[in-house]
């Protein structure tokens, strides 16, 4: 399945990653705080990715920090999701 955005959308560009990454790394690839973090999840999971970069991405904005506790529920939610697709 291919990833509902492209390089040429305004849209967020979630890019496969093909490497496992883990801990301190994770910061290097992923825009936790960005509000279209999870959209970029749900693109991973129906993409059937196993990872994915924010790194080429050009809409990151990010989220006021009074929502930063509903981002982490809401990315451990489409992260569970995409386990289950495994």
């Amino acid at each position: 399945m291919r990833p509902k955005s492209s390089p040429n959308s305004s849209g967020p560009n979630p890019q496969p990653l093909h490497e496992v990454i883990t801990g301190d790394g994770v910061e290097l690839y992923k825009r936790y705080r960005c509000i279209n973090y999870t959209k970029c999840l749900d693109t991973a999971a129906e993409s059937n990715w196993l990872q994915f970069h924010c790194n080429d991405c050009k809409v990151y904005v990010e989220q006021p920090p009074e929502e930063a506790e509903k981002i982490s529920t809401d990315a451990h939610a489409a992260m569970v999701k995409l386990l289950q697709l495994k």
